[in-house]
């Protein structure tokens, strides 16, 4: 109920939340995780600032627990039922996870320009999104890519603190559960510090930052 309060600020908007939050739909399945937005046929940018919410306190949470993601927001038409999604932005959802050299969630350039449409005239709602998704080098298998990563440094979940020692906070994760780095493996934490290190950076001035959620 936090996600829609986080997008329009406010307590009041609890019911609201519930009811726009049951639009986005999760399947789950192997070590992937899926949220898809049916886009309605009228315009709803409150949709779209709910859904980027949720991708990014989705990332957060992963991170906080020692479970860095990948993932990837692709725009277009798919089949999802109870069991299985199918369709060609799915594959190249995947295809772009699998090049990223770094936990972080990348917009396709097509889901951008989408948005950047959408949103370039919101007077209300471009520039918490636009902080929420800055535009940058992108560690990728054979070089750098121009992307908009999920920027979830802006926002604030509960008293959740900021990392007083980034590396340390990046090599937690990636350590957590027992677990071991190899070559590849520590190469993407630092990649990932790196990242991280330009999202805060660029973050939003204190005094336009988002309530917590």
């Amino acid at each position: 109920a936090g996600l829609l309060s986080w997008s329009l600020g406010g307590e009041k908007y609890k019911d609201a939340a519930k009811k726009l939050t049951s639009q986005i739909e999760w399947l789950v399945f192997s070590d992937t995780v899926l949220a898809a937005l049916p886009q309605p046929e009228e315009k709803r940018n409150d949709l779209i600032m709910l859904f980027f919410s949720a991708c990014a306190i989705f990332n957060r949470l992963m991170f906080d627990r020692g479970l860095p993601v990948r993932g990837s927001i692709q725009f277009g038409d798919f089949l999802l039922g109870n069991r299985c999604v199918a369709g060609k932005v799915i594959v190249e959802a995947l295809d772009q996870v699998h090049a990223l050299e770094a936990a972080c969630t990348a917009l396709s350039n097509d889901a951008w320009a989408h948005i950047h449409d959408r949103f370039v005239h919101d007077d209300n709602l471009s520039s918490l999104l636009f902080s929420m998704l800055p535009r940058g080098d992108v560690p990728c298998k054979g070089g750098n890519r121009m992307l908009a990563t999920v920027n979830w440094f802006n926002v604030r979940i509960g008293n959740t603190p900021e990392p007083a020692d980034l590396h340390k906070y990046v090599m937690t994760s990636f350590l957590s559960h027992g677990k071991q780095l190899d070559a590849s493996a520590f190469n993407k934490a630092q990649n990932t510090a790196n990242l991280f290190t330009s999202w805060l950076s660029t973050r939003v001035k204190k005094s336009e930052s988002t309530p917590p959620v």
